[in-house]
């Protein structure tokens, strides 16, 4: 055979293989475009998913500070009403201490002018009367402190 004809046959040859092979090509191809698409898609709607969990975590966390601070809102409230409340109990209770001394000084001075006016020593009549002046006076005290203790126990 000439080596024209041998280059004719192997042509076509090559030719008849090239088209037997070109289909497989292609549908070889085909299912490997497929394969990525779905393969891409079935990432997509995982990454998908994983954003919407994410999303409702967002969501749920955003609820939970709205809460915090609404108790936080709360607890200054319940706070600056107890600041209040405490101011008032300490003028209260600088109150009843000023008035306790007041009554303190009365007593003294009490004693003071029994003993200029006498000059002398106090007859039994005398120390009754004082007596029963302080007595009153201790209970007036006496429940002045009390006051003052009940306070404090507030605050």
């Amino acid at each position: 055979m000439s080596s024209f004809r041998k280059e004719n046959v192997n042509k076509e040859i090559l030719q008849t293989s090239i088209c037997t092979l070109l289909p497989t090509l292609n549908n070889a191809t085909m299912r490997i475009h497929e394969r990525t698409v779905i393969n891409t898609e079935e990432l997509l709607k995982q990454i998908i998913a994983r954003l919407d969990r994410m999303e409702e975590g967002q969501q749920q966390t955003n609820t939970r500070l709205d809460r915090i601070e609404s108790d936080l809102t709360d607890l200054k409230t319940s706070f600056s009403n107890i600041e209040g409340q405490q101011r008032e109990n300490t003028d209260y209770i600088k109150a009843l201490l000023h008035r306790t001394e007041e009554l303190n000084a009365q007593t003294h001075s009490i004693g003071h002018g029994l003993n200029v006016l006498t000059g002398k020593a106090a007859t039994k009549e005398d120390v009754a009367d004082l007596s029963a002046q302080f007595r009153v006076l201790n209970d007036r005290l006496f429940r002045q402190e009390v006051e003052v203790d009940k306070l404090k126990a507030v605050k």
